[in-house]
């Protein structure tokens, strides 16, 4: 049996080949199937797109058709997203029987978008690799360093002496799990849902009761869930402001002139603001809950805006008093819609862009975003703005008013606008085939390749850290530091 040599671990790669079955071995190497493609990358690769081939089945490891070569030198470095949260046990390293197989591999746990430049701090594991030409020989991991994996990246640093490297399969064996969310979703079916029960008036920032009432083929029937978010131990503040560590949030009470900003949450930045991202939450949220998740993805130089919605009666659930940027009337495309309270809103939003500029913080560094109903209103509101924003986040939402366009942006500056837009696949309240339609609307409204429309297995209406990764991405590329 060939050993190789783990770094720091003390771990020997090992063939099992003996141990268990082809076919069960084969299940054991499917982390394959939870690698999110369409982000996975390979730097230095001869072939563009040759970097994912080498990713399948362990059963078709032995295909020479497919391989990665690399270009420049021998280093190849390969950034790999997951769908989920992973437990990364083994790895195979298959290449030729000559000085072109890796002879040493380097591995960093969640560090997105990996360069060159960034491999030459630490790595969480490096191997020293024997030639293996059959897929057999196994690199152990460290379990409990490598037990919450959203992204890998494997930087082949050297071979056994040729210009260039080259890799038939890499199998990575471990666990998947879905992607843990932000909130807990407790669901109940009600015969006929009574308003007493829901006590819409006792909001705080950490518990949130969002009901919503559906009714069908108007009959009695009600749909009602309930969407709980709390997180223990934490008061709320009712002026001031909440110092955390290093992160300051405001209330910022001195802005009567603009409507929003007068209770508005406001993460400062740690350094000279140079840039904004205004943020919107959800049906009968406040701006808090949104406030502390951006801030674990913040940016020093960047300003996050996280206004509270007005308080008004709100038809879709029977008229309850709530925190909403419109009226809503029901949740499905062809409902009727609250069109002046749409375009009060967007008005309203409008202002709190203008309030910005005013205060040294370019259109072009601003970027508009919220969450389901708060989404929505951003993608109306940046799609008629008279400015050139920067970018457009839209998680779990849809377009308002989306018979308008694309006539409704004819006086707007952002027909060429970067959006991302992210629907979980298990969402029950805004279901993942309207994100769909909104994604195709959006790219009859502007320029199509700037639309990405991105879905998460297992996420119901709600985040996940994966798509706060992408939130992150998204935010860096487009805000620049200056």
């Amino acid at each position: 049996m060939s050993h190789g040599h783990s770094h720091g671990g003390g771990s020997c790669c090992h063939s099992d080949d003996h141990e268990e079955p082809p076919e069960r071995r084969g299940q054991a190497w499917g982390l394959y199937l939870r690698i999110d493609r369409e982000r996975l990358e390979c730097l230095n690769e001869r072939r563009e797109g040759s970097g994912a081939l080498v990713f399948r089945a362990w059963e078709d490891r032995g295909d020479r058709q497919k391989f990665v070569e690399s270009d420049d030198d021998e280093e190849l470095l390969f950034n790999i997203p997951f769908t989920g949260n992973v437990k990364l046990k083994g790895i195979i390293v298959m290449g030729d029987n000559d000085d072109t197989h890796p002879s040493e591999m380097r591995l960093f746990k969640n560090i997105p978008h990996m360069s060159f430049g960034d491999t030459a701090r630490e790595p969480d594991q490096m191997f020293s690799l024997n030639r293996d030409v059959t897929g057999e020989l196994e690199y152990p991991t460290k379990i409990a360093r490598f037990s919450n994996v959203y992204h890998l990246s494997i930087h082949i640093s050297k071979n056994f002496g040729a210009e260039t490297t080259k890799i038939f399969y890499i199998g990575l064996r471990g666990e998947w799990t879905e992607p843990h969310r932000h909130e807990v979703t407790i669901c109940n079916y009600e015969a006929a849902a009574n308003p007493a029960d829901h006590k819409i008036d006792q909001f705080t920032p950490e518990t949130i009761h969002l009901v919503v009432l559906q009714t069908v083929h108007q009959s009695t029937a009600c749909f009602s869930m309930n969407i709980i978010r709390w997180k223990p131990g934490r008061k709320r503040q009712e002026e001031g402001g909440v110092s955390c560590g290093n992160l300051y949030w405001c209330m910022c009470g001195n802005n009567m002139s603009v409507p929003l900003l007068a209770d508005a949450v406001t993460i400062s930045g740690a350094e000279r603001e140079t840039a904004a991202v205004i943020f919107l939450h959800g049906l009968g949220d406040t701006g808090h809950s949104w406030a502390e998740a951006l801030s674990s993805i913040r940016l020093p130089y960047v300003k996050y805006i996280c206004p509270h919605a007005p308080r008004i009666p709100v038809t879709l659930n029977m008229k309850m008093v709530m925190p909403s940027w419109f009226d809503l009337m029901g949740l499905s495309p062809d409902a009727p819609e609250d069109e002046t309270g749409i375009k009060k809103a967007a008005e309203n939003l409008k202002a709190v862009i203008e309030h910005e500029i005013k205060n040294g913080i370019p259109a072009n560094r601003i970027i508009l975003g919220g969450f389901s109903q708060g989404g929505a209103l951003s993608l109306y509101t940046a799609l008629t703005c008279p400015h050139q924003l920067a970018g457009i986040v839209a998680l779990s939402c849809w377009l308002p008013l989306h018979k308008t366009f694309p006539q409704a942006a004819n006086n707007s500056m952002n027909k060429d606008i970067p959006i991302l837009q992210c629907h979980g696949e298990m969402d029950p309240m805004i279901p993942v085939r309207f994100g769909a339609l909104t994604a195709e609307k959006l790219k009859g409204i502007v320029t199509p390749s700037r639309v990405q429309f991105r879905t998460y297995p297992g996420m119901m209406h709600s985040s996940c850290p994966q798509e706060m990764m992408a939130v992150k991405e998204f935010i860096e590329k487009l805000l620049p530091r200056i």
